[in-house]
Formats: structure tokens, sequence, C-alpha cells
């Protein structure tokens, strides 16, 4: 799937959200919110990518076993952490874009086979399941 059809599938999860009163959308125009929810996307394409980077290593030539061996060292993980903490505050930029503070709470997930960003209702994350996926 693509990142643009990713980003209308998040857009219409949130319109479905919006139609439906429990969060509403704010007032910006359909290209803000669109550009939004390609930010959202791709950055959760990233996070992704570092889940699985972490779980299956980085393939590496090893001179002792004279072969390649999928390896995940200290700079790999120091590298994926920045790469984490600046997709998150560009996620956290797109949901403000998107809907009003104190409506969504954002949970960012670590295990690559599940969502990896995950939106709920503020101050509901522990009693129900998530709103919205990305």
């Amino acid at each position: 799937m693509t990142i643009d059809k990713e980003a209308q599938e998040i857009l219409a999860q949130a319109y479905r959200l919006h139609d439906r009163d429990i969060w509403p959308l704010r007032e910006v125009d359909y290209s803000e919110k669109l550009r939004a929810c390609r930010m959202i996307a791709r950055h959760a394409r990233t996070l992704l990518r570092n889940a699985e980077k972490r779980c299956n290593g980085i393939m590496r030539y090893d001179v002792k076993a004279r072969m390649m061996l999928a390896s995940w060292t200290e700079q790999d993980e120091s590298r994926a952490e920045k790469s984490d903490a600046k997709a998150e505050s560009f996620i956290r930029q797109a949901a403000a874009i998107l809907w009003d503070d104190g409506i969504v709470d954002i949970e960012f997930q670590r295990d690559p086979r599940g969502a990896m960003v995950k939106f709920w209702n503020k101050g509901e994350r522990d009693i129900s399941s998530p709103r919205m996926v990305a």
C-alpha cells in the first residue's frame, strides 16, 4: 500500500469519527488534513521499519565467520531511537493539525506485528479499544 492510500485511509477514519461526533476535526482546509494524514502514514512507516530492524538486525559481513550475519549494535539502537523520536514528534504535530488538544491520546507501539500508532480517546487508553490506527 502506498503512503497516499494509507493517508486516505487515515483521513477516512478521521472523518468517520468526525461524522459520529466523537472527535471533531479542526476547521482547516482539506489539503492540510490530507497533508497531516500523509505525515502520520509516512512516519508510522518509519517506526515500523525501525521496529523490524530491531527484530531482524541489519545484514553485515562478519570477517571471522566469513559470511553475512544480522546484527544490531548500540550505534544502530541510538540511531533508531533518534529516528523514532523525530517520527513521534511529526505524528504529534500532525495530530495537532487534525484535532484540538485534549481530544486524542497517542500510543506508539514498538512491536512490528501490529499498528505502530494508535489513537485513543483521551484518558481511555486502558479501558477501551483504540479509535484509530496507523
